[in-house]
């Protein structure tokens, strides 16, 4: 191989170099000749535009990008022909031939020869478009946390998990605790709260730092007049850089718990007088009995008498019509006696629960005509008479509904006692109703039935349950403690 031939070899090689360097590079790559025509555009050039160096070569930068004549890069270029190398900031572009846009920065230089003369300018293109979206999602992200964390209802405080001083609120921290941002961050925690319950939430703090454990705290908080405002804390944590951060949400609940306390107080009202109304019901039922049977039946039967006395003197004719007086008078006896019993039984006032009971099941069998049956397992439990008086109550409200509306051929009531708590079940094979919808109704005043049972168990603290299915018959269940000051409830189920 001749010398020439050697150089020549030499720089085929080299020239090959540059070539895989250039096509390479995981940048684009741009050069320009002194008239600033494009002579290398290298293939990641190709993927950030969408066009084949074939499309480019040979071109000037505005015949390919007239973009460019507002970006300020054609002067750049003419510096850098001169001599300058200058870095540019980044800069938007679009290709409207491929449809490729983003985000770019360049470096750009002279292109010197081997005799170091400036040929043209070789540009080193950057593509930040994902940066740029990656910049623009944080930004995006930041300004909806802003507005989230600003213009939330309730109040926000961040705290350093390791210091306990708060570092961050937003404006409704402000107004919670009628100050302004600079008189609440550099704070301790327990500078939100009244000065006796300080330490007892400096505890709480830091045991939550430890655990975690995420459970809403009903609170006090104090503002800046001294005024105090109940809220309810939901705290969570969160790291920022290496800080670990606690965050409090403040809802103030002082009109909710305001609302709440003239509810229960509203409440408590409402038990009483439905206890001393069922107490007055139930005195005027027993002064109602005792008056029907006392003063009416004497009269009705003293009548009796004195008709069975006048019949001795009468003649035939005068005797059929006493007679007929006297029976008229035995049926009156019986309606009043049978009206004293259905106000308020004797047997339960004078021999109790079990043989009120036994009376009212016979009677109500008598009138709907299915066969009976009681059980009793008491033992020797001593019912309180308010309790008796309840469930004799309820199972008359149930034997006559069973009477009136359900067709029952059969009728069992069970009544037990365990735990300290006492049972009670009347169960029927009638044609059943809809449970829930008969409670929805009775609510809106269209029967006191069902409203009865409730009332009745609510007020003793025991639970009723209706159970119902069209053609299955009804069962009412009640369970009632034996000790007082039980609140108790209702459910109804079909």
């Amino acid at each position: 191989m001749t010398e020439p031939e050697r150089i020549e070899q030499v720089l085929d090689e080299f020239n090959q170099f540059n070539t895989q360097i250039i096509e390479s590079m995981p940048d684009g790559l741009i050069a320009l000749d002194h008239d600033l025509r494009y002579r290398v555009w290298n293939p990641r050039m190709e993927a950030m535009s969408g066009l084949n160096a074939s499309e480019v070569l040979g071109k000037r930068p505005l015949d390919v990008f007239p973009f460019l004549q507002s970006t300020g890069v054609l002067d750049q270029i003419s510096r850098a022909l001169a001599g300058e190398t200058l870095t540019s900031s980044d800069f938007p572009f679009e290709v409207p031939q491929s449809g490729r846009r983003g985000w770019s920065m360049q470096i750009m230089g002279p292109l010197r020869n081997c005799r170091n003369e400036i040929i043209g300018v070789l540009v080193h293109v950057i593509d930040v478009t994902a940066r740029k979206e990656a910049e623009e999602a944080l930004r995006t992200s930041e300004e909806r946390f802003r507005l989230s964390f600003e213009g939330a209802s309730d109040a926000i405080f961040w705290v350093d998990a390791n210091s306990g001083i708060v570092t961050h609120c937003n404006q409704a921290a402000e107004l919670l605790l009628g100050r302004n941002r600079a008189e609440i961050i550099g704070q301790p925690q327990t500078f939100l709260h009244p000065a006796e319950d300080a330490e007892r939430y400096r505890e709480l703090f830091e045991t939550y730092t430890k655990t975690e454990r995420k459970t809403n705290v009903e609170t006090e908080v104090l503002r800046k007049d001294g005024r105090r405002v109940i809220v309810s804390i939901a705290p969570s944590t969160t790291t920022i850089g290496r800080q670990k951060i606690v965050q409090g949400i403040f809802r103030d609940i002082t009109e909710i718990r305001r609302i709440d306390e003239e509810l229960r107080a509203s409440r408590q009202r409402l038990e009483l007088l439905s206890r001393q109304l069922i107490t007055i019901q139930e005195t005027e039922r027993r002064h109602l009995a005792r008056e029907l049977h006392d003063e009416i039946g004497q009269v009705l039967t003293a009548i009796k008498m004195n008709l069975r006395r006048s019949q001795r003197t009468a003649d035939d004719t005068l005797k059929q019509q006493l007679d007929e007086n006297a029976g008229m008078v035995d049926q009156a006896i019986a309606q009043v006696r049978n009206l004293a019993l259905s106000l308020r039984p004797a047997q339960l006032d004078e021999l109790g629960l079990v043989a009120a009971l036994h009376w009212l099941l016979k009677q109500q069998a008598g009138f709907g005509g299915f066969a009976e049956h009681l059980e009793v397992d008491l033992a020797d439990v001593q019912i309180p008479t308010e309790l008796e008086t309840v469930c004799f109550r309820i199972t008359q409200e149930a034997l006559t509904n069973a009477v009136r509306h359900g067709h029952a051929s059969k009728v069992g009531v069970k009544l037990w006692a365990k735990d300290d708590k006492l049972f009670l079940s009347i169960q029927d094979d009638g044609v059943g109703f809809d449970a829930v919808g008969c409670h929805r109704r009775a609510l809106g005043g269209s029967s006191f039935g069902l409203v009865s049972i409730q009332e009745r168990a609510r007020l003793v603290g025991g639970q009723a349950t209706i159970e119902s299915t069209q053609g299955l018959g009804t069962t009412v269940s009640l369970w009632i403690p034996m000790s007082p000051d039980k609140t108790g409830q209702i459910s109804v189920r079909q």
